[in-house]
This record gives structure tokens, sequence and C-alpha cells, in this order.
């Protein structure tokens, strides 16, 4: 995991989530390991997915799991898909955590150039050559 941060938005439905706490920590959990960019990783996750269940190593059993993945796919702030790595969850809004998603940069091999040929070089033809100019050419060589 690379750096970048979380905000917790202080909203009406952020106190309401408080209410629930393993839904809460199910949330926190989510965001903390979504992804912020589109870079390649091993796992196939897009932006704003996370792999989860590995509930246990945040405190809730398995019924408190489900029954919180349940109330936050009903509460539209996450979608669950089951897969043989494990339950990729994707957050759909912002009313609760901003993950700060990094913006898209361009390659860095996708510069203007400043050269410029010299006068006396010949310019490229792009044209595509006969069999009869190419074998001329080979034989000025």
């Amino acid at each position: 995991m690379n750096g970048g941060f979380l905000k917790l938005q202080r909203s009406r439905e952020a106190f309401e989530l408080l209410k629930d706490p393993h839904a809460f920590v199910l949330l926190t959990i989510i965001a903390l390991r979504a992804r912020r960019t589109t870079e390649f990783n091993i796992h196939g996750l897009g932006l704003r997915q996370a792999l989860i269940g590995d509930f246990a190593n945040y405190g809730l059993t398995e019924r408190q799991y489900r029954t919180a993945k349940r109330r936050l796919t009903r509460w539209g702030l996450a979608v669950f898909k089951g897969t043989p790595r494990g339950t990729i969850a994707t957050l759909c809004d912002t009313r609760i955590y901003d993950i700060n998603e990094a913006p898209a940069q361009p390659p860095d091999n996708h510069q203007a150039t400043t050269w410029q040929p010299p006068d006396d070089e010949q310019a490229t033809d792009r044209r595509r050559l006969t069999i009869k100019e190419r074998m001329e050419r080979m034989r000025r060589i």
C-alpha cells in the first residue's frame, strides 16, 4: 500500500453509522484497503475496490461480518462480490469516507519534443516504396 489518507466526513450519515459499530469497522477497513489509483495490482482490483473477507483480523465474527455487509449494501455505501480469491468490496460514494483518489497520471514517455532536424538533413519519406524503388536504392549502396 502506498501512503495517501482518508477523510472521514463529519455528516449526519457518519454519526448514524457510528450506531452500528460492526458496519462502521467494515466500512473503515474497506476505505483503508481501497485502491486509490488504477495502477497494476496482482489481484486485478479496480479503483475504490478492496479485498476483504478476513473478518477475524478486525474483530468480527462471521455473522457480524455478513450482517455488516448486508447493511452497507442496503444503505448504498458499498457493494460486495464473492470471488474464489475472496470478497471484493467496492466503495459506492463518499458520504462517510473520501479515500482521496489519485488523479490519473499521463505516462512519462509522452513529452513534447523540442528537437528539430537540421536543415541539411533529408526529410523522411513516409510513403511505401515499390519493389522497383527498393531495388534501385539497394543498387546505389
